[in-house]
């Protein structure tokens, strides 16, 4: 279920910008994704077993978790198969990967329950048993995998075993045509690439995950080839005068790339050593500012810069890197901000970015220290 990592905790005053992967309630909404379910409910079983069949009720008790879905379910005694949901999605594919999220009402584990849980597909193969895995709230989440020959989904016999009657609930159900299961579903069609990360500053930005890939968990990364994520112009964003620029970063390879770029108006660079750079509209030019600092790989970093006035300043894991005079105040551009490339065509970034922030104005070193404080327990930066 959602995680709230404390937004109101860091500093707000002056924000314009910010995503956060781990705030799965108000940011990382999920891996652009459509779900191939039409969750559509059988009202009987089927077999031999005429006492197998299946009734739905209402449970608007659920309402709080996030899924499309929420259905409350009982099955007759004696051995039962039944069909839980019933879909021809059309798609053709050799991969379908198969979740939903479940509970019984008696707290069993629901492979007392779920004994088989496979999807017919019309090439006559089934789905493996699902994989549960212990969420919260007496919650599992169920996984199952199809890769094989290319076929369509038909349906899914989600429930099979023997007693009764029983009862569970079952939310958040996906079927995608994709080699790993969406987290934070129940969603109703297709989670657009612009639904997916949103910006939680308030400024109202857009973030485009077009280009970007997801690892097995469904969380974010980059791939240090042509990932990056997208951010159109917009009078926030848009920022003159002082600025903050603010990352959480884990490098996994040792190359060269911009973890943060708005054309001509402001960047934040590594060198393939892990020396850091900056440069604004008013001085365009790494080489100008310099190479400072060493940002190491696999490990994650607090990567914060400064441009007050014409003073620059960086920070690594809470500490002062670099402060130095560098050109004057900031003009606007209307160009793309780019996370985790050079201009969207270059440079690009090997590794995570789950936090990124931009300020419209220069964070005071104890503000810097404060969000650096609330971010690394978190993820272990010393």
């Amino acid at each position: 279920m959602g995680v709230e990592q404390g937004y109101s905790k860091i500093a707000t005053s002056g924000l314009v910008f910010a995503y956060d992967t781990g705030d799965t309630v108000n940011s990382y909404i999920g891996e652009p994704t459509t779900n191939l379910a039409n969750f559509n409910i059988a009202s009987s079983g089927f077999g031999s077993d005429t006492s197998g069949n299946l009734t739905q009720t209402s449970n608007s008790s659920e309402a709080t978790y996030r899924g499309r879905l929420s259905r409350k379910m009982v099955v007759g005694a004696g051995y039962w198969n039944a069909y839980v949901f019933d879909y021809n999605t059309g798609v053709s594919s050799a991969v379908f990967a198969v979740s939903y999220k479940v509970k019984t009402a008696d707290g069993s584990h629901p492979n007392t329950i779920i004994g088989g849980g496979y999807i017919y597909g019309s090439a006559g193969s089934f789905f493996p048993t699902p994989t549960f895995t212990y969420l919260s709230d007496g919650w599992y989440l169920a996984t199952m995998l199809y890769a094989g020959s290319s076929m369509v989904l038909n349906s899914l016999t989600g429930m099979n075993g023997s007693g009764g009657p029983k009862t569970f609930y079952i939310i958040d159900y996906q079927a995608e045509a994709k080699t790993h299961s969406t987290p934070f579903a129940g969603v109703a069609g297709t989670r657009s690439n612009t639904q997916g990360l949103l910006d939680i500053s308030g400024g109202g930005s857009s973030i485009n995950l077009a280009s970007v890939s997801f690892n097995s968990n469904a969380m974010m990364n980059f791939d240090g080839t042509d990932d990056t994520v997208s951010i159109p112009s917009n009078s926030s964003n848009n920022v003159s005068g002082n600025i903050t620029m603010e990352l959480i970063l884990r490098r996994g390879a040792a190359s060269a790339a911009a973890v943060m770029h708005k054309e001509v108006q402001y960047t934040l660079y590594i060198t393939a050593g892990g020396a850091i750079s900056y440069a604004d509209s008013s001085y365009w030019s790494y080489s100008g500012f310099g190479y400072h600092g060493n940002v190491t790989t696999d490990t994650y970093h607090h990567l914060v810069a400064t441009k007050s006035g014409s003073l620059v300043t960086i920070y690594l894991d809470g500490n002062t890197v670099i402060s130095q005079n560098f050109g004057s105040a900031i003009s606007q551009t209307n160009n793309t901000l780019y996370i985790g490339s050079y201009n969207g065509g270059s440079n690009y970034f090997n590794g995570y970015i789950p936090v990124s922030k931009v300020y419209s104005k220069a964070l005071t070193a104890n503000e810097i220290l404060g969000n650096f404080n609330h971010y690394k327990t978190r993820f272990n930066i010393t």
